[in-house]
């Protein structure tokens, strides 16, 4: 008996630190509490992670990301009208082989699945977020909001729009944490018959 491999779901952890001098007005702008636009400069943390999650016909996996993230910059612009803020350089790249499914043959089907000899990254870049009911975040407790998010697998970039968390660990540190289904279809890809994987009868 063959079984076939498919995606789900994508899992994002994305951990921000703003630049230490603004530590404390960060945590103001990002409530909105002015009335003008303002720009906060901030550090991807390395400890950021995406995981694949998804199902064969038997059972369900989860594809964590071994790889560890540099330390990247970016800035967030908070329009304190709409509540919204607008991201530029905030992205998760992942190589695809860094992903381990928790045996060599559910790798190689997710690997060859999402075409990582060609196209060989995940990539996620968020452009915009906002708290779900449009009023100020309080990032002191788990906060939900929105986002629009470009998903890119195997080298096709589609807007997403997603919804996640937000909190405050310490002053100008924030952790964020989200979900987003995935439909094969949107990225043109074909989820393969894969050959038995260990742990599964025929």
């Amino acid at each position: 008996m063959s079984s076939s491999l498919n995606i789900k779901s994508i899992h994002f952890i994305l951990l921000l630190i703003t630049t230490p001098i603004l530590f404390i007005a960060s945590r103001n702008i990002l409530q909105a509490q002015s009335a003008h636009n303002y720009t906060i400069e901030y550090a991807i943390l390395a400890d950021s992670k995406i995981t694949v999650a998804g199902t064969t016909n038997i059972n369900e996996f989860a594809c964590f990301s071994i790889e560890k993230y540099g330390k990247s910059k970016g800035t967030t612009t908070i329009d304190p009208v709409t509540n919204t803020a607008i991201f530029r350089d905030t992205k998760l790249k992942v190589a695809t082989v860094s992903l381990n499914c928790g045996n060599d043959a559910m790798n190689s089907n997710l690997y060859n699945l999402l075409r990582a000899e060609e196209l060989p990254y995940i990539i996620i870049e968020i452009q915009q977020a906002k708290s779900k009911d449009g009023k100020p975040v309080n990032f002191s407790v788990q906060s939900p909001m929105t986002a629009k998010v470009y998903i890119t697998l195997a080298g096709v970039r589609r807007i997403n729009e997603i919804t996640f968390t937000g909190k405050e660990m310490y002053p100008g540190a924030y952790h964020f944490t989200g979900q987003h289904n995935i439909s094969l279809n949107d990225y043109h890809l074909k989820a393969p018959e894969a050959s038995i994987w260990p742990g599964e009868s025929e």
